[in-house]
């Protein structure tokens, strides 16, 4: 789990494009690590919390977006 506590570098703002499908490349690679028993549900909350990110910015580019054009 330590791969998903890099600290301050790892700040939202400062991501570039592809950040999202490297943090679920480094949740993965972090989950490999624990109990096989454990992998699968670490998975699915991952992917829920992914989702949930995804869901959360999506509308702040499009709303950065129309306040660039203006």
């Amino acid at each position: 789990m330590t791969l998903l506590e890099k600290g301050p570098k790892y700040n939202l703002h400062a991501k570039p494009k592809q950040w999202i499908r490297n943090l679920a490349l480094e949740a993965q690679t972090a989950i490999t690590h624990l109990p096989p028993t454990d992998q699968e549900v670490y998975r699915k909350l991952t992917a829920e919390h992914i989702s949930t990110l995804i869901k959360e910015i999506t509308p702040n580019i499009h709303t950065a977006c129309t306040l660039k054009q203006k």
